[in-house]
């Protein structure tokens, strides 16, 4: 329930290549115009993957529970 993808209508594949743009520092522009999605929806996704980045960073992975 907790994850990029929770609530998302767009398809996995979709993310897959806005992650790569963010990590590429593609602009957002440039990543909408060619995934065929808007300015604002582009936005909103690299938005909730630079937010689990730094969440990620703030909390380190645990390796166990205990």
């Amino acid at each position: 329930m907790n994850t990029v993808l929770y609530r998302s209508r767009a398809d996995e594949d979709i993310w897959k290549e806005v992650l790569a743009d963010t990590l590429a520092f593609v602009s957002i522009d440039k990543t909408a115009e060619r995934l065929g999605l808007s300015h604002d929806h582009a936005f909103h996704m690299r938005h909730k993957i630079l937010a689990v980045l730094e969440h990620s960073e703030a909390t380190p992975p645990r390796l166990s529970e205990n």
